[in-house]
């Protein structure tokens, strides 16, 4: 049950940077949109783009470094560790800082394979993980939050 009280907003940051690279949704793509439904802030929300937008770390910094939650899909990374290892200045952003990183492994959770069938779930997994003071009756089922 969503309570009737205003919820909060997270400012969201997606994926991580490979190879000196770091691709997130455009600010009109799908991933975006499931962002702005589960109650989400995404940085790039006024970018024009349905597609990836290809950024360095310095741009996504720039503009994400106060991110609340981070969501990452990598079958590699299953620790802050493993995250700080990838890329040092990854520590950085204060959804590091604060522990609030979800990673979703995709060789193990099937994300690709359910969520274009069902994105009810996708949107419930967000909602929980935004909102995670709410009450509802759900269990993460591609996304799990790491720790150290």
């Amino acid at each position: 049950m969503v309570s009737s009280k205003k919820l909060s907003k997270p400012v969201v940051l997606t994926e991580n940077v490979i190879s000196g690279i770091w691709n997130v949704p455009g600010g009109q793509s799908y991933m975006a949109q499931f962002i702005k439904d589960a109650g989400g802030d995404y940085p790039w929300a006024d970018d024009k783009n349905t597609g990836s937008l290809t950024l360095d770390f310095n741009q996504v910094l720039i503009k994400a470094q106060d991110a609340d939650i981070w969501l990452i899909k990598s079958p590699a990374i299953r620790t802050l560790s493993d995250l700080k290892g990838s890329y040092a200045l990854n520590a950085k952003f204060k959804a590091y800082q604060t522990g609030n990183v979800y990673v979703c492994d995709t060789n193990t959770s099937h994300f690709f394979d359910r969520f274009p069938f069902h994105p009810e779930v996708l949107l419930m997994e967000y909602f929980k993980i935004f909102h995670p003071d709410q009450e509802i009756d759900y269990q993460l089922q591609f996304f799990n939050k790491i720790t150290q």
